[in-house]
């Protein structure tokens, strides 16, 4: 399941995203882009999508798929990815429902104060990935969320990206020891990428920081091509 972010839609995250590219290589999964009510996601704060039960919609729609559209849709073999709005939808899920989905990626996104408070005492060990710049322009170091277009809109407020993925690490009963190794520098827009995997884990986490990185997608169309590929690898 791809969850677009906010203000964003369907369409456009699958473009950028290109799960559905890696699907038609594949053939190894079913990929799904549901639409959120106003282009937002209810991930739990308070100006974001509120009144709206997404969780259940997004249950509603893996039924649908399974019942009505007769897909091979197995328990416990659901993930959902997601940007942004999407990813702390997506982290949201993962807290409420940790036994339905199997795992999450969440990009430019770490939790919100209202998630962490709720979820880190309630994780159950499931993969987990997460891609985040140090330049973010929404989830600010300041710990505030901010609307990147508009900085002046506060959305709430943020743990880090380092103190998130410290909660999955402990969820998923990972080892105190990591390993780092770059990628390749991505030519268009000069950013490179670390990548971390907690070592003895029950289900696996991974940590790709986009070092110069903003508050996107990392960029799949610059002449290193191969970066999604790597980072999957």
């Amino acid at each position: 399941i791809g969850l677009h972010g906010g203000a964003d839609n369907p369409k456009s995250f699958e473009g950028y995203s290109q799960v559905s590219t890696l699907r038609e290589k594949t053939g190894e999964f079913i990929a799904v882009y549901p639409k959120g009510v106003n282009k937002h996601w209810n991930d739990g704060r308070a100006n974001v999508g509120a009144g709206v039960d997404d969780v259940a919609f997004l249950r509603a729609l893996v039924k649908h798929l399974k019942r009505d559209l007769k897909l091979p849709v197995a328990p416990k073999k659901i993930f959902i990815t997601g940007i942004s709005n999407g990813g702390l939808m997506a982290m949201r899920v993962a807290c409420e429902h940790p036994r339905w989905i199997a795992g999450i990626a969440v990009v430019a996104a770490s939790e919100t104060k209202q998630l962490s408070r709720k979820c880190s005492s309630r994780l159950l060990p499931m993969a987990a990935v997460f891609v985040f710049g140090d330049q973010d322009t929404a989830f600010l170091p300041s710990g505030l969320i901010v609307n990147p277009v508009k900085q002046k809109q506060l959305r709430g407020k943020h743990i880090g990206i380092d103190q998130t993925v410290s909660h999955w690490v402990k969820a998923n009963h990972c080892g105190q020891f990591n390993r780092s190794r770059p990628i390749n520098a991505v030519a268009a827009d000069q950013t490179t990428v670390v990548k971390r995997t907690y070592q003895s884990c029950k289900k696996p986490v991974v940590y790709f920081k986009v070092k110069g990185g903003g508050h996107r997608w990392a960029d799949s169309t610059a002449s290193n091509g191969r970066l999604i590929r790597k980072m999957l690898n």
